[in-house]
């Protein structure tokens, strides 16, 4: 064999080893059943009474919780004296929604509904990135078919409507899952139209993409405590591969997120110790959720 036959046949290999990446036409239906979604999610949220309310009533007490907590955020307070009752990242994340929309300033006027349909948009890429995740691994029939049902289900537009960490969550959790599976040597890596498959040598995530994941992994714990299980999952399956240095990366990158928060949590707590001359612990990397909190 000449080299340029073998040097053809070694790129052939290559891609058939490469993870699938999106077609263009995947990513273009990917759009389509996210603004799809997003149409739906409107209309529902327009066929409630509470569509202008800052609450709402599925999920009346949360949704008042972290719009309390959004509100002192912008307005330079503390929250529950600044005890972490709550993980602060969809906090943050509604407090910039509040400033995108022009209420960022103590006793600003808040657009409740423009803020819930901001909410529905994200909840409704969710739906696009499921179909993305699907598709190398069961084709893009069931890709399409599995994001349909989650465009017209019930609990999702429940979900998508509400000012909560849900939506967040969903989207930062496809986002990671995503990753993982494209960048990333594991034993469900995709092959192209065929089903699921062993993992294949040849994946070598650069050290970009690993402490990418990381730091994707780390904002994930910071919405819900939870995720830190995730994360524990998705470095433990890594470990047991060949390669160890971009399971370094990607725990790195969690530190590097959960760190400053876990610092802040400290000396918030030993004020709030020193001041009502309480007991709480004080290395607090996440909430003083307690097990059964963390395990529903």
């Amino acid at each position: 064999m000449s080299k340029r036959a073998q040097r053809r046949a070694a790129e052939r290999q290559a891609r058939k080893e490469r993870p699938e990446r999106p077609r263009r036409t995947d990513l273009w239906i990917a759009a389509g059943l996210t603004l799809l979604a997003w149409v739906h999610r409107l209309v529902f949220l327009r066929s409630n009474r509470d569509f202008a309310w800052p609450y709402t009533f599925f999920y009346e007490g949360d949704s008042e919780t972290f719009y309390s907590y959004a509100r002192a955020l912008l307005e330079g307070g503390l929250y529950d004296e600044g005890v972490p009752f709550h993980p602060p990242g969809f906090a943050w994340f509604l407090a910039f929604v509040h400033s995108f929309l022009g209420a960022g300033e103590a006793g600003a006027r808040v657009p409740h509904v423009a803020v819930k349909s901001v909410i529905a948009l994200l909840g409704s890429v969710a739906i696009g990135l499921l179909y993305l995740l699907v598709r190398p691994y069961l084709g893009r029939t069931v890709a399409l078919i599995a994001a349909l049902l989650g465009v017209y289900h019930f609990g999702l537009y429940v979900l998508s409507i509400a000012p909560v960490t849900e939506s967040l969550y969903l989207v930062l959790l496809l986002l990671a899952l995503l990753i993982w599976t494209r960048r990333f040597e594991h034993p469900l890596s995709a092959d192209a139209g065929a089903g699921l498959a062993p993992a294949r040598e040849g994946i070598n995530p650069s050290p970009t993409w690993s402490l990418g994941l990381g730091l994707l992994l780390g904002m994930l714990a910071l919405t819900r405590a939870e995720a830190v299980l995730v994360a524990v999952l998705l470095i433990a399956i890594g470990l047991l591969g060949v390669r160890k240095r971009p399971w370094a990366l990607v725990a790195l990158g969690w530190v590097l997120i959960v760190t400053p928060w876990s610092i802040r949590n400290a000396i918030r707590l030993d004020a709030v110790n020193e001041k009502y001359a309480a007991d709480l612990p004080t290395f607090v990397p996440l909430t003083l959720y307690g097990p059964i909190n963390l395990a529903l």
